[in-house]
């Protein structure tokens, strides 16, 4: 928990930023966490402004919530509730921090949802993946 305050209280520095991120899922899908990851992201959600922080912006829209297995009520109630509201707001704070960053997250939303399953589909119907095709398509013939 202190070292989530420390990058709370250093949030403002870019190489923060980027170290606190790495983690912040763990943190986020920890019950006892939870609460001290939510205010962290808000801070990087305020914080993030640069070109540089790209990769931040990265790690924070693939924010996923996994289900708990634990038979706490509060956990679960702590888990829907990041989910349905609190993420969403802080992804949309941390967009409108930058003309890039909703570019930036369209572009991965396209790549993600619809050229990577239409690639591997193409791939499966094929009979599998093909190595040496690939890597003769990507050479120069001059």
């Amino acid at each position: 928990r202190n070292v989530i305050k420390l990058f709370i209280l250093t949030a403002g520095y870019h190489e923060s930023r980027d170290l606190g991120s790495e983690h912040l899922d763990e943190w986020i899908n920890s019950p006892t966490m939870f609460r001290f990851a939510k205010d962290y992201l808000v801070q990087l959600s305020t914080f993030c402004t640069l070109d540089l922080d790209m990769k931040v912006l990265k790690r924070i829209l693939s924010l996923k919530m996994r289900s708990t297995t634990s038979s706490s009520s509060s956990s679960l109630h702590s888990a829907s509730v990041a989910q349905n509201h609190f993420i969403p707001d802080c992804i949309a704070i941390c967009l409108a921090n930058n003309p890039e960053y909703p570019r930036f997250a369209l572009r991965g939303y396209i790549l993600n949802e619809i050229l990577i399953p239409t690639t591997t589909a193409n791939s499966q119907k094929k009979g599998g993946t093909n190595n040496n095709n690939n890597s003769n398509n990507n050479k120069n013939p001059n």
